[in-house]
């Protein structure tokens, strides 16, 4: 729910960013990128955009961008292994300016993603 009320901008999360991106982790395959993922689960059908042009997007508004990746719990463990694209943004090492929330059940693991810049909140 608090995902989705992001996405909406019914949240402060929310109205702080210019593009939210809802990744639903359970969709993640091995070996796809980050911008694979927005074009797959973020972007309609109808339009005619490329996996460049989202890098692109991404790279300019980095510090304006929340992904919300949810689920962590539900990601393959094929996706989770370092070099693949999820544990690369949550390590620090993509959009490094952007804002990431993760929703995952507490036994997942997150924990071990978390930076000293990084602010961990537990719920349910």
């Amino acid at each position: 729910k608090e995902a989705l009320d992001a996405v909406a901008k019914k949240t402060e999360l929310g109205r702080q960013h210019d593009i939210v991106l809802l990744i639903r982790l359970r969709e993640v395959r091995e070996g796809e990128t980050i911008e694979e993922m927005v074009l797959d689960q973020c972007v309609p059908e109808i339009k005619v955009i490329d996996a460049e042009s989202i890098r692109a997007i991404l790279q300019r508004k980095e510090s304006r961008v929340l992904f919300l990746l949810d689920g962590y719990d539900e990601l393959r463990p094929e996706a989770r292994t370092a070099g693949q694209a999820i544990p690369k943004l949550l390590s620090g090492k993509m959009y490094t300016k952007s804002t990431i929330v993760i929703t995952s059940r507490p036994s997942a693991g997150v924990q071990q993603h978390t930076q000293p810049d990084c602010n961990v909140r537990i719920k349910g």
